[in-house]
């Protein structure tokens, strides 16, 4: 993956995702499908600023939820699928992003999730993108 260190909880997301789709999304609401099939085929409309824009705009649509209200966890990193039925926090939409744009043929190694922690001890999870910019990524 596109990630220095992967963290258990990436591993396992990932797995369960592609677990997931092996089994085409069985048990997930075909509204949830689509609405995952839309963000990958938005992804693969081209390597533009604007394309990174619609797809967060459109998993954006997702209402947040926190992972004490969904799971009763402090973390639990959901697949994109278990996102877009349930909503999510921050590393639910870095995730769906991430995977939406590699699904899309953005090349993986130019997209990576990245969690840090902000003022005030606040873990916090997203999703950078390096494109190309007058030959060169930025």
């Amino acid at each position: 993956m596109a990630v220095a260190k992967p963290t258990g909880d990436w591993a396992s997301v990932i797995s369960r995702f592609r677990q997931q789709e092996d089994e085409t999304f069985a048990g997930f609401a075909l509204e949830a499908i689509s609405f995952w099939e839309r963000g990958v085929a938005l992804a693969g409309e081209g390597r533009s600023i604007e394309t990174l824009g619609a797809v967060h705009r459109h998993f954006r649509q997702i209402p947040y939820v926190s992972d004490r209200t969904n799971y009763h966890v402090a973390d639990r990193w959901a697949t994109p699928l278990e996102f877009i039925t349930d909503g999510g926090d921050c590393e639910e939409y870095a995730t769906a992003e991430f995977l939406a744009l590699v699904g899309g043929g953005w090349p993986q190694e130019h997209v990576y999730v990245v969690n840090g922690i902000l003022p005030g001890d606040v873990v916090h999870a997203i999703v950078i993108v390096s494109i190309e910019e007058g030959g060169r990524h930025a």
